[in-house]
């Protein structure tokens, strides 16, 4: 998708993009992410190109946050399917739980990850960014503890006694529950935001807001729906879900053909 809006994909074959693979640890990684990598290019038609730092950070930069928010909206929009249909099954047995869990881990990681990574004109006030963090932090591991598998391991270890006996409506309460936090730390940054002159990185920053506006109203009509009996009202706020994972799509993929 990103190959088609833009016509190369989101991490070329180059020097940068070879340095991220060859990367053995988490430090030589933010090396390359946060310090820039001096490199040498052969180009046929041009002979050899020196890349400064700065231009090799930009262009990382750009591929990491570009690929996090394209990734995100695919799964959004891909795993709409696996979401309303868990979402419209509240039975214990729910086959589709596993794989929406691992889906919306993935989705979660790809936004967040490039978001922490390559912030674009993020909170300035520290102590609401520091509560952003950990509220992303602890929402994405809520996810991981509450599926299927999660739920699984903490039976068999010494976290037992976090296992519940049903695992998606407590997940739906806690996920549901930081969504005020969540929410508080989005409309401050609204608030920062209204005060910048208008600019390309305010653009990207209110985008990646009000997708993350779209998200919590998702998270609570999930709750909604799996705590509703009736599948005939059910369908109510499972669709609603639904139709917020569809704007998520359109807001993410557009960050990141912007970028």
């Amino acid at each position: 998708m990103f190959k088609i809006a833009r016509g190369q994909a989101p991490f070329p074959d180059n020097a940068t993009t070879r340095a991220l693979i060859d990367a053995q640890d988490w430090d030589s990684f933010s090396a390359v992410l946060k310090q820039g990598l001096s490199a040498t290019e052969a180009d046929s038609s041009s002979g050899v190109k020196e890349k400064s730092d700065l231009g090799i950070s930009q262009e990382v930069g750009q591929m990491i946050y570009s690929a996090g928010h394209a990734l995100a909206g695919f799964v959004a929009f891909t795993g709409n399917f696996l979401f309303f249909a868990e979402a419209m099954d509240v039975s214990p047995t729910n086959v589709f739980g596993m794989p929406s869990a691992i889906m919306g881990v993935i989705g979660a990681l790809a936004a967040g990850g490039a978001d922490f990574l390559v912030a674009k004109m993020p909170i300035e006030n520290k102590a609401v960014s520091t509560m952003r963090t950990i509220t992303t932090v602890t929402t994405i591991v809520s996810k991981i503890i509450f599926s299927g598998p999660g739920q699984k391991y903490l039976a068999k270890g010494y976290l037992s006694f976090m296992k519940a006996n049903d695992n998606r409506k407590v997940g739906a309460v806690f996920n549901t529950a930081l969504v005020f936090p969540a929410l508080f730390c989005t409309c401050y940054h609204f608030y920062e935001l209204s005060k910048k002159p208008v600019s390309k990185e305010r653009s990207l920053a209110i985008i990646g807001e009000t997708s993350s506006m779209v998200q919590y109203v998702g998270r609570i009509s999930y709750c909604v729906a799996i705590f509703d009996p009736e599948s005939s009202t059910r369908l109510i706020p499972a669709s609603v879900m639904a139709g917020c994972n569809v704007v998520m799509f359109g807001l993410e993929t557009a960050g990141a053909l912007i970028f």
